[in-house]
């Protein structure tokens, strides 16, 4: 198991995105999304930040066959949407022209992908991996919501790989 930084660079602001740079950054992430608080810390100011309305922004090429696979298990969606409604993502990520490889997912459940539900938006990021559900299932992002009255937008992003739907 990873452990995660603590604290990720930035404000989670649009002048100042947090910034992932490395694999316990996007686990770090993955984390404070999907927790019940929903709360991420800036190491800018150690302010507490809504972590599912935040932006981040990528930094380097990131790589999660480490965290999961068919040997190591499942990676959660950022914004799982299978554990309740308020861990939709509704902020935005700018790949910034990076890629994540190393993606797998073979659930019984729906919304997979990197990200499961967005309300939000995901711009300039490619996708390398395997996903697998029981629907609404891609390597980017498993589907939408308009429950966060959020701007939803998908742009300049790129996937390679396997999607499947009907696991079980």
């Amino acid at each position: 198991d990873i452990e995660p930084s603590k604290a990720l660079q930035g404000e989670g602001t649009q002048s100042s995105p947090f910034l992932i740079g490395k694999l316990e950054d996007l686990v770090l992430m993955q984390e404070c999304v999907n927790s019940q608080s929903g709360e991420i810390i800036s190491a800018s100011d150690n302010g507490k930040v809504d972590a599912r309305r935040a932006f981040y922004k990528l930094t380097a090429d990131i790589d999660l066959s480490s965290v999961c696979g068919k040997d190591k298990g499942n990676w959660v969606p950022i914004g799982d949407f299978s554990q309740d409604e308020k861990f939709i993502f509704g902020g935005t990520f700018d790949g910034a022209g990076h890629k994540i490889t190393g993606l797998y997912i073979a659930s019984s459940s729906t919304f997979q992908g990197l990200f499961g539900c967005l309300a939000g938006e995901i711009r300039n990021l490619s996708v390398d991996g395997t996903v697998t559900g029981t629907g609404n299932c891609g390597l980017v992002c498993g589907g939408t919501s308009d429950s966060m009255d959020g701007k939803m937008l998908i742009e300049n992003c790129t996937s390679s790989g396997a999607v499947g739907s009907g696991h079980g």
